[in-house]
């Protein structure tokens, strides 16, 4: 069904989630028209941390694993966090950068205070948007540099692909 079993099972705890089919679900997502089929009425926006223990959960009430992509490559230009006001940094939390990127003082100020200034609370990844300029020599036509790593005081930020 489309959900509708699960919402019964669990005393209505668990909503339904009616989604496109993906290479993820391809196998098992199907059509149904049973009346414990559960209908889109309105779409919600909700952000769920991705803590352990929320991981933990969602599996001891559905039965399904949470799954993370790692390793989105970025071969593009328009990749660059300085190609667009927005992009998303992983967060090494008391690291030293192992190949901290060398950019010009420009492109370090327009990433650090972009960073610094999120409102983005996720422990792991934060998405930013810059809105100083970075210098175009960081990212013109010569660039092969998109997987940036910047040390902002004892952490590590390294620029990954926007579905990270």
């Amino acid at each position: 069904d489309g959900g509708g079993a699960a919402v019964i099972l669990t005393n209505e705890k668990l909503k339904c989630a009616n989604v496109p089919r993906t290479f993820v679900n391809e196998d098992t997502c199907v059509l149904s028209t049973l009346s414990t089929a559960c209908k889109a009425s309105e779409l919600l926006s909700v952000d769920v941390e991705m803590s352990t223990e929320n991981v933990k959960k969602f599996y001891s009430l559905t039965g399904h694993y949470v799954y993370a992509i790692r390793g989105l490559a970025m071969e593009e230009l328009h990749e660059h966090p300085c190609s667009k006001p927005k992009s998303r940094w992983e967060i090494s939390t008391g690291v030293t950068c192992p190949s901290a990127t060398v950019l010009n003082a420009d492109t370090v100020t327009a990433l650090t205070d972009a960073i610094t200034k999120s409102f983005d609370s996720n422990p792991f990844v934060k998405d930013v948007t810059r809105t100083l300029l970075c210098d175009p020599s960081d990212y013109d036509d010569s660039t092969d540099e998109l997987d940036i790593q910047l040390q902002i005081g004892s952490d590590c930020y390294t620029h990954v692909h926007p579905d990270h």
